[in-house]
């Protein structure tokens, strides 16, 4: 079965965009068109939030991935991988 599009619909983690909604996101990627949008995501492989995971960062506009591993999925270990 294909899945349903989404876009009209809002973001369901809406606290963590602080009210921000999809049609948000794409009326500013129509005005600012120069804009590049990157994609983070976590792949877990297991649900304890002290075993490894990947993180992904997607540069949409030019299909390229960094991939790095972390040792847990916290914000701390995140943070540590932006502020090395």
């Amino acid at each position: 079965e294909k899945k349903k599009n989404n876009r009209n619909k809002e973001y369901k983690h809406i606290e963590s965009i602080e009210g921000h909604t999809y049609t948000d996101f794409t009326k500013y990627k129509e005005k600012h068109t120069a804009a590049i949008e990157t994609q983070m995501n976590t792949v877990i492989g297991i649900t304890n939030s002290n075993d490894p995971v990947i993180l992904t960062l997607k540069i949409v506009e030019i299909s390229f991935m960094f991939i790095f591993k972390l040792n847990s999925k916290t914000f701390d270990e995140n943070l540590k991988m932006f502020l090395k």
